[in-house]
């Protein structure tokens, strides 16, 4: 009988693992995509726009509010020059430079949630090189 009570035990403490393992693992897997991104550190020249991109030059990262350097400021650049927006070019995001890419990305016609990624980066207008007009960049 003292085996079978060993079982048992066994058998509610492994139940009781697997009810706090599967949470966070679907926790884990319905994080967002922007989450497994690098931030935006700096920015980089694709195709003859002016694009915020992470510290290898990858184009696919993130810039939200509380993030700072020149990643924040080429989109505050790119906020200022293709959306006339009036904000500072500090390279602070902060409440100023979330409502400003709200708008842009109204404007475009995408998910107007105050976060750059890459859907944002494809739909909003970037400006290019010299004295060309802002345009998409791929």
């Amino acid at each position: 009988m003292s085996t079978f009570s060993a079982l048992q035990r066994r058998g509610a403490v492994a139940s009781a693992m697997l009810a706090l393992a599967v949470p966070a693992a679907l926790a884990l897997s319905t994080a967002p995509a922007s989450a497994a991104r690098p931030t935006c550190t700096t920015f980089t020249e694709v195709a003859g726009a002016l694009l915020p991109s992470a510290a290898n030059h990858n184009t696919d990262c993130v810039l939200r509010r509380g993030d700072r350097g020149d990643g924040v400021k080429q989109l505050q650049r790119t906020l200022v020059a293709c959306y006339q927006a009036g904000i500072a070019k500090d390279g602070v995001f902060g409440a100023d430079t979330e409502d400003a890419l709200r708008r842009a990305q109204t404007k475009a016609g995408t998910n107007a949630d105050g976060i750059y990624g890459p859907q944002t980066r494809r739909a909003i207008n970037h400006p290019f090189v010299g004295d060309s007009p802002c345009g998409r960049a791929s």
